[in-house]
């Protein structure tokens, strides 16, 4: 990662526990030329070969007509000498063979403030995983304020951080922020200005829920969506003119501290009704007896979409006619009856990414009952409770629901 800011070329870092054909998806978005990896980690007590993860994910990359990898370059581990690791000759090429060949020293490119840094994706939990993009300029001076003011990290401090490169969170708090203070002087030069909107676009003072948005820029924002500059204006800037629209909802208190109550982009239409995942699912959760639910549509030949909801209930509680009962007239009474979701699913748990976001289009799939179109799974925290939902939905086919 710092190899590549020091010489102005832009990087992704990704997750080692993606599948080949998440990896493949990725490196041919962004147009990567070189891939780097070691031969091989253990997690647990099980041997992940990421070589040949890399070999597997180029290969479906070429199937799709990208060829663009002309370099792989292998930092050999223990878990997997050298002698165990696939090799492509005249591609590949092992970090302990390369890099004593090169010079000790090796001069910084400029750039340019709004250049880009890295490319960083997100876990594909509502479709095509987007590349975001962070700039040089605007990121470090984030990355390096971010951890001045909000953990005091000061030159000569030693700083840990249990995160994982492959999420932002590692670039900001493993990488580039404490290294920057350890030694450099960061001037923070503006500050997140959030405006709390209800649903017309009104500014809501003091306390009070809304929509979140913020109204001036701010260094570390992402830049664009990479390939697809339309889709970043698209979603971050149609919503409210002027501002940038988060896509969560917020409650301000008494106090001015802002709590994020869940996505509202999120949005489905009931005979012309436009409601909010996040409020019928506020709603379910407001049951002593309900854990956490999640809501998805479903297609109705009257009301155009239906509200299909999951509810994953508390320890010791059970499923019953009583709680859904219960649970539907929670919805009516603080939402309204056109808001009610026509289907209940009990579920054991909700499939959600490593870093927690609900994967709702693998909800809506098995609501649907499209079993076999779940697309790609790997992201998942628990892929086991997939299996389980499933089983359930074909429990509810059969008797009739």
């Amino acid at each position: 990662m710092l190899a590549c800011a020091r010489i102005g070329a832009v990087h992704s870092v990704v997750f080692a526990g993606f599948s080949a054909e998440s990896l493949a998806q990725r490196i041919q978005d962004c147009s990567a030329c070189v891939v780097i990896t070691a031969s091989g980690v253990v997690r647990g007590t099980k041997l992940v070969g990421l070589k040949a993860l890399i070999d597997a994910a180029l290969a479906l990359a070429k199937e799709s007509g990208y060829r663009g990898v002309s370099r792989v370059l292998v930092f050999e581990k223990s878990a997997l000498p050298r002698e165990d690791t696939p090799w492509t000759p005249r591609r590949d090429a092992w970090w302990h063979d390369e890099v004593p060949c090169r010079p000790d020293y090796c001069p910084p490119v400029w750039m340019d403030a709004e250049d880009p840094l890295f490319l960083l994706y997100t876990s594909g939990s509502t479709g095509r995983p987007k590349g975001v993009a962070h700039s040089l300029g605007g990121y470090m001076v984030h990355a390096g304020a971010a951890n001045k003011y909000c953990f005091d990290v000061r030159q000569g401090d030693v700083f840990w951080c249990t995160a994982d490169c492959g999420w932002v969170t590692g670039h900001t708090f493993l990488a580039y922020g404490p290294l920057l203070r350890g030694a450099t002087v960061v001037v923070f030069g503006s500050t997140v200005d959030p405006v709390l909107l209800d649903s017309a676009g009104r500014e809501i003072r003091g306390p009070g829920e809304g929509v979140l948005s913020i109204r001036r820029p701010w260094p570390g924002m992402m830049r664009t969506v990479h390939g697809d500059h339309a889709r970043f204006e698209q979603t971050y800037f149609t919503a409210f003119r002027g501002l940038y629209f988060t896509g969560d909802g917020c409650r301000r208190d008494a106090d001015g501290y802002y709590w994020i109550t869940g996505r509202v982009d999120d949005v489905i239409n009931v005979s012309g009704h436009r409601i909010g995942t996040a409020e019928v699912e506020s709603a379910l959760a407001s049951h002593p007896q309900c854990a956490e639910a999640a809501i998805v549509s479903v297609p109705h030949d009257v009301k155009g979409e239906a509200v299909y909801a999951y509810v994953v209930l508390r320890d010791g509680a059970a499923p019953s006619k009583a709680v859904r009962a219960a649970l539907l007239e929670l919805v009516r009474a603080q939402i309204g009856a056109f808001a009610a979701p026509d289907a209940i699913a009990w579920a054991p748990g909700l499939p959600k990414t490593r870093s927690g976001k609900i994967m709702r289009r693998v909800l809506r799939q098995i609501a649907l009952g499209r079993f076999d179109e779940l697309g790609d799974l790997s992201g998942l925290a628990e892929p086991q409770v997939v299996d389980l939902l499933v089983a359930g939905r074909r429990q509810m086919a059969a008797a009739g629901s």
